[in-house]
């Protein structure tokens, strides 16, 4: 009773039962949507209750519309198998789309990363400013840090806790590299790529490379002569190469994202090259961008507000730093990346925490 008032609702949605099954036999896209395909595959009994109605059929019973839909759907040869794959069919261009698309963007968010004149200002002074509040220390003469320090540099406050370190640190950019205030708009793709989970691209590609095995399976099976021979045929020879087309893109994600490891100066980048470093990496510059705008959105005052450089040390001597040192990446010649995982003071160390500066080397 439940499934003949499910399939009731269906038919309300649905054509004459005669154009029905017309439309499965043939797939014709152009007689039933994906949705309505989908709710006659949910909805086609088991062989068991199939066989009670046809038993009762022999009785001369006067059917309703549901059980008269039914038989003649039970008519179709393989019917279920039928609608399984005529469901591939209708979701396989879109999810091959939804794939090209996120790969696209995950390729645009690291294209920022590494071409962004506004991220490498912001590191040039945060290295430059780091090694300053380290002076006198290993870390204080860092050629660059991890991304993991990034978050410290909200988090770390002055000595009257009423600005962070990226308060003051943008607040020097202001004055002095004011290009580095425009990063979140140079970065505008990271928000979106943040959303983007890397292994769901591998798994969108396994998704279609099994849909495509189904399909083919399927026509394989199917007499030559089946009304929807011509249509499946033609499905499975472009499937490879729109397949082919979706994994070159997703190749190249994760190559472009091995670029930007090199960029961050990661030493391991086949070890590190990992899709949960790939989402947190991502995720650590998605909130960034996000701490940078609300400075932004704050405004800033004098670079010396609160006491400066100094309200966020213990001094131990040396002066707040005159001119911003260049920075340059491990692509422009200089050891160790714009963000070098591997940099350090010349003396080795570890990445600083926020207590001794937010510039040390990285471990």
């Amino acid at each position: 009773m439940k499934r003949s008032n499910a399939i009731g609702i269906l038919l309300s949605k649905l054509p004459p039962i005669h154009e029905i099954v017309a439309a499965v036999k043939t797939l014709d896209d152009g007689v039933l949507s994906a949705d309505l395909v989908e709710g006659l595959q949910q909805q086609l009994p088991p062989k068991e209750e199939i066989a009670a109605v046809r038993a009762e059929d022999a009785q001369d019973v006067t059917w309703d519309k549901p059980e008269r839909l039914v038989l003649a759907l039970d008519d179709i040869p393989q019917v279920g198998d039928r609608l399984r794959t005529w469901q591939v069919l209708k979701d396989f261009d879109q999810r091959a789309a939804s794939t090209q698309q996120k790969a696209s963007v995950l390729l645009a968010a690291l294209d920022q990363i590494r071409t962004s004149r506004a991220l490498s200002a912001v590191m040039g002074v945060t290295l430059t400013v780091g090694n300053f509040m380290n002076h006198g220390h290993l870390r204080g003469n860092a050629r660059g840090f991890d991304v993991s320090t990034l978050p410290m540099l909200k988090s770390t406050l002055d000595n009257a806790r009423q600005h962070s370190l990226l308060h003051y640190l943008l607040s020097i950019c202001k004055s002095t590299a004011p290009q580095a205030l425009k990063l979140p708009q140079e970065l505008a793709a990271v928000k979106d790529a943040a959303k983007i989970s890397p292994d769901s691209l591998h798994a969108d590609i396994k998704a279609l490379h099994v849909g495509a095995g189904d399909v083919a399976s399927f026509f394989s099976s199917l007499d030559p002569h089946d009304p929807s021979s011509e249509r499946l045929r033609a499905f499975v020879e472009a499937a490879e190469s729109k397949i082919e087309a979706v994994e070159g893109l997703v190749v190249s994600v994760m190559n472009r994202y091995k670029h930007v490891l090199l960029y961050l100066g990661k030493r391991e980048v086949e070890t590190e090259a990992s899709s949960d470093q790939f989402a947190e990496i991502v995720a650590i510059f998605d909130n960034f961008i996000s701490d940078v705008e609300n400075e932004i959105k704050s405004g800033f005052t004098s670079k010396e507000e609160g006491g400066g450089i100094k309200a966020f040390r213990n001094p131990s001597g040396g002066t707040a730093p005159s001119r911003l040192r260049r920075f340059k990446t491990q692509e422009e010649g200089q050891q160790g990346g714009a963000l070098s995982g591997s940099g350090s003071s010349e003396g080795g160390g570890r990445p600083s925490h926020p207590e001794g500066g937010a510039g040390g080397g990285g471990g």
